[in-house]
């Protein structure tokens, strides 16, 4: 698998963006930017370029042998589970056994990856296990996606992506004329498949059509024009009709971070890759996972050592979720991940 060192930088900006949107959630910096919402969608466009570009590299793999695709999807999933599931329950089990009430009645849902129907049910949010509606929602993703791209012949693969594009935009727009819920409008799996399929689309290019992507890299004008849009659309979310907010917000998000990721992976930073790949950004980066499913537990832990002083508070959860996801990785996922290895082979 090739690592794209500048990527693991783009992770912690995304986990920082959702650490700001939920411990300086109310104040008008958050509500004017909705800096988690962004973040969220960069995990999701992330994972579909790095996952489909796994998987275009396991067909050719394939093709090669001549053989089925049945071991590399064996292959995919045990790597996955490895991956994501060991440190996700064991989270998920300690919040459920530790406190009570709703993460409780939560726990099937969470135990199966479908917190974000659950949430979609209730219509709104939830603070401590709220943000895992996305972890669901890849979940989700990665037990389509193997048979779309292993599968659908190549000439049909970017059809896909545009339909899938065009089905998340109808989603979203469709639940919430509806039932006027943004919280399910958002939720949604399939409302979020527009930033996989973006993902994807940046993966398909570089795998097949090296040329064409780096001719659509060099357009920058188009990325300016689509934040313009979509600060356009932000300033004016008072006097549009609320219905198109939810509608096309991730789609602007999922567009803008194909060149953000393109750019990362595939330019030459020049004198810029020093930030990029400066080591203290990829170490959080490579935390980021535990960050993210943690980063609402922990004030929780230090509500005692709490001080009228909000910059000394944040500097105390972010101290403290820093040195225990370091500790997970190091003691928990790491010796886990070292499995990995046995299956990799294509």
């Amino acid at each position: 698998m090739t690592y794209y060192k500048p990527l693991d930088t783009l992770r912690w900006f995304a986990v920082l963006f959702v650490l700001i949107e939920h411990w300086l959630h109310g104040t008008a910096f958050v509500s004017a930017l909705s800096p988690g919402a962004i973040g969220v969608d960069v995990f999701f466009v992330l994972s579909g370029f790095l996952i489909t570009g796994i998987l275009l590299r396991y067909r050719d793999h394939d093709l090669k042998e001549g053989g089925g695709h049945l071991k590399s999807i064996k292959t995919f999933f045990v790597r996955r589970v490895l991956r994501i599931f060991p440190l996700y329950y064991l989270v998920v089990i300690a919040t459920t056994l530790f406190n009570d009430g709703i993460i409780r009645d939560a726990f099937p849902w969470n135990m199966t990856y479908t917190t974000n129907f659950f949430i979609m049910q209730q219509g709104h949010w939830f603070s401590l296990f709220g943000h895992w509606w996305s972890l669901a929602v890849e979940e989700q993703f990665y037990l389509l996606w193997p048979f779309i791209v292993l599968f659908f012949k190549r000439k049909w693969l970017l059809p896909t992506f545009v339909v899938l594009f065009a089905l998340a935009l109808t989603s979203r727009f469709v639940l919430y004329d509806l039932s006027g819920n943004y919280v399910a409008s958002t939720a949604n799996t399939l409302g979020c498949f527009d930033c996989f399929a973006v993902g994807g689309f940046l993966a398909y290019l570089h795998h097949f059509k090296p040329e064409l992507k780096h001719k659509i890299l060099r357009l920058w004008w188009v990325p300016l024009c689509l934040i313009g849009g979509l600060i356009t659309i932000k300033s004016n979310s008072l006097s549009l009709d609320y219905v198109w907010i939810p509608t096309l917000l991730r789609g602007f998000h999922a567009t803008i971070s194909f060149w953000v990721i393109g750019w990362l992976a595939f330019s030459d930073l020049g004198k810029s890759r020093r930030f990029f790949e400066w080591r203290p950004f990829i170490f959080l980066g490579q935390i980021s996972y535990g960050m993210y499913l943690l980063h609402n537990i922990v004030p929780g832990f230090l509500l005692g050592l709490k001080t009228e002083i909000l910059a000394v508070n944040l500097l105390m959860y972010f101290g403290a979720l820093v040195i225990l996801c370091w500790l997970l990785n190091r003691f928990f996922e790491r010796p886990i991940l070292n499995l990995k290895k046995k299956f990799r082979w294509a």
